[in-house]
């Protein structure tokens, strides 16, 4: 069986055309993924120095346990993400 030239190279382009799709699907996961850990880490007081236990037993928050850990962030950071996050919740609108 031999080829037509038309066919000659077809397969290195086809391979091409092929990892640079599954190339650009694995970065795209990989972009959600950072994204999701980054809002992660700025909903989570524990990363501020706070943990709580105990708030989602169904007793109320006076149940909670509040204890202290070693802060990931800056308090300044932090609020200064909380106000970002404010801002944004409202509909996506930037400023």
């Amino acid at each position: 069986m031999s080829r037509s030239r038309g066919d000659h190279g077809a397969a290195v382009v086809n391979f091409v055309l092929v990892s640079v799709l599954v190339l650009s699907m694995f970065l795209l996961v990989f972009q959600v993924g950072v994204v999701l850990h980054v809002r992660n880490v700025l909903v989570n007081q524990t990363y501020r120095g706070q943990h709580v236990f105990g708030k989602r037993v169904g007793h109320g928050p006076q149940s909670a346990i509040v204890r202290a850990v070693p802060p990931l962030v800056s308090e300044a950071l932090w609020q200064a993400a909380q106000r970002l996050l404010r801002a944004h919740r409202g509909g996506g609108q930037r400023a």
